[in-house]
């Protein structure tokens, strides 16, 4: 099996992450999230909230993405709306986890993460661009899942031009093993179309995965504005 040059890692970041997720309208055609009036009236809810979370001292900033493409995929999550919140300290993103605002939102699911390995930078530009969350699931324990994303990294650089990734190693009682944040290319399709008609994607990306017991479930998203909130 080809080995492709891995990214140049930069030393992972200190804070830790709050990822909350909702299933509030997942309307598709086809993959493709449509928009929806109640997913609408729920986003301005979670939006009234990120302010004031982004406000808090022991916060770094606060993001709210809507889904534009859900993948049909067994084991999807068919989140439409996610905020992740970057907190300054492990205790910081307990207390924004356990929110009473927070969880009075209602999410579908609400974990802590840290920062496991990363290369370039994913929140800038913060907006107008495509997002992925590339969520994994499987029996594999975290570090191994950290070491195959290393490993795969080099591929993403070399055959879709991905110059970043921020890996974020999920909880214990999470649902997934990690999550990688990655600002994307170009357009959603043409980065799937990247994937899917190279052989080497099965050999080689498609081939580790399987071999290391690891499912990926790929969640496109795109940034929401908040104003003075956005960071």
């Amino acid at each position: 099996m080809r080995k492709y040059q891995q990214p140049p890692y930069g030393e992972p970041l200190s804070s830790s992450f709050v990822y909350a997720a909702w299933s509030i309208d997942p309307l598709r055609v086809g993959p493709f999230v449509r928009a929806s009036a109640v997913r609408a009236q729920q986003i301005d809810k979670i939006r009234g909230v990120a302010p004031e979370l982004a406000q808090r001292a022991d916060v770094e900033g606060v993001r709210v993405f809507e889904a534009s493409f859900l993948p049909p995929l067994p084991g999807m999550p068919k989140y439409d709306v996610v905020m992740l919140v970057r907190a300054r300290t492990g205790e910081g993103a307990a207390d924004i986890r356990d929110d009473a605002q927070l969880r009075g939102l209602g999410p579908a699911t609400v974990f802590s993460a840290t920062n496991a390995a990363r290369f370039g930078d994913t929140e800038t530009p913060g907006s107008g661009v495509n997002i992925l969350l590339n969520h994994f699931v499987g029996p594999t324990d975290r570090s191994a899942a950290v070491d195959t994303w290393r490993q795969i990294s080099g591929w993403y650089v070399a055959k879709t031009g991905v110059d970043n990734s921020t890996l974020l190693c999920a909880e214990e009682d999470a649902p997934y093993v990690v999550v990688n944040y990655v600002r994307i290319p170009g357009a959603v399709v043409s980065f799937m179309l990247q994937q899917v008609l190279r052989p080497s994607f099965y050999r080689y990306v498609r081939a580790l995965l399987k071999g290391h017991r690891l499912t990926s479930l790929p969640l496109f998203v795109r940034n929401l504005p908040l104003g003075s909130a956005d960071a």
